[in-house]
């Protein structure tokens, strides 16, 4: 098992994710899944809890970010310079989501497992880390209030059309795309930031708990 000498951990951990994206729906996002995706690769395993010491935590969080890095990766490569600010955003957010689409039961399970209550920090934290990735992409170079403002909002709308992408079922996820349209158009009118983001600031944790039950069988 694993008997060569040197490995390069980076790959590694991306091998593990995709062979654990092809167990979960069966698994779950649990410790065993890690296990058992080394044991089908054949591989020793120790490498569990050397590259992933907090199990399918630390699995799921190299995942969000593996997805951030090729969200900008596609939008780095699309000619947007035409672009407003807002049709930026729209973009970025449905690229993200359109990665998923391969995955989108392993995504539901995530939700399941963000639904403990000591998952939620996390899932805040990563939530915020797409967010602030994505304005940064769409030029945001603010740094008063407006920083805060701008990624609060976005947060909101990044997780509640994901969550409307996780029930559609229509073709292409065309009724997501619509929601998002108007999500971006109602919410980020950034004249009206402060207000908007002073009426959502204390329902983040709450949105996700009430997203991840109504995904629940």
């Amino acid at each position: 098992m694993g008997d060569t000498p040197f490995y390069d951990r980076n790959v590694l951990k991306v091998e593990i994710l995709e062979k654990a994206l092809s167990h979960v729906s069966f698994l779950g996002w649990k410790d065993p899944l890690i296990l058992e995706s080394l044991q089908d690769m054949n591989q020793d395993p120790s490498w569990s809890w050397r590259l992933f010491p907090e199990g399918v935590r630390d699995l799921l969080e190299f995942w969000s970010n593996s997805l951030d890095q090729e969200m900008l990766k596609i939008l780095n490569k699309e000619g947007t310079s035409h672009l407003k600010i807002r049709e930026k955003i729209t973009l970025a957010v449905k690229t993200r989501l359109i990665l998923l689409e391969s995955h989108k039961d392993a995504a539901r399970q995530a939700f399941y497992y963000f639904s403990k209550p000591q998952q939620i920090p996390l899932a805040l934290r990563l939530s915020a880390k797409t967010v602030d990735e994505i304005w940064y992409w769409a030029g945001d170079k603010s740094t008063d209030y407006n920083y805060y403002t701008k990624r609060l909002l976005l947060g909101g709308v990044y997780s509640s059309t994901l969550f409307y992408w996780l029930k559609d079922e229509s073709p292409d996820h065309q009724k997501t795309w619509d929601f998002l349209e108007r999500r971006i158009n109602t919410v980020l009118e950034l004249p009206k930031l402060p207000q908007k983001a002073q009426a959502c600031t204390k329902d983040l944790a709450h949105r996700l708990r009430e997203v991840v039950g109504a995904l629940r069988p």
